[in-house]
């Protein structure tokens, strides 16, 4: 049996023989007030401990290639969710910009015909009114 164990700073690699598992969920222990009672519920994450023998720490690690095409595809979905979430992000952002633009153009557009109804202005007339830069 091989085992790789990490985390953020440390690689370790440990070859021996599997001897058993055993998996332990991890359980919290908390009091009701309406039942006055103990309950018990699992907090969804659980402790796998592995029995090896004959445990050599190797100080190089070898992967064959259906293990390297696993963690090569892990890391591009992974990589691909991420920027996922960071497009529906902007794209949740242009929209709310967008609304934003069409609300004050609509503001605009009200303003004008306000200011044509007290001075009795033709807009039609001028001559910027069609011009977008205006």
């Amino acid at each position: 049996m091989n085992i790789l164990i990490y985390d953020d700073k440390n690689l370790e690699y440990v070859t021996g023989i599997l001897v058993g598992t055993t998996l332990e969920p991890k359980i919290m222990e908390y009091k009701s007030i309406i039942d006055f009672g103990e309950k018990y519920i699992s907090t969804g994450r659980a402790r796998l401990c592995f029995d090896v023998q004959n445990c050599k720490k190797k100080e190089t690690v070898h992967f064959d290639d259906t293990l390297m095409k696993r963690i090569a595809k892990h890391n591009k979905e992974a990589e691909i969710e991420k920027l996922d979430k960071k497009l529906k992000a902007k794209e949740n952002r242009i929209k709310e910009l967008e609304e934003k633009i069409e609300d004050r153009e609509q503001r605009w557009k009200k303003i004008q015909e306000f200011v044509s109804e007290i001075y009795d202005l033709s807009l039609e007339d001028d001559y910027d009114y069609y011009d977008e830069d205006y």
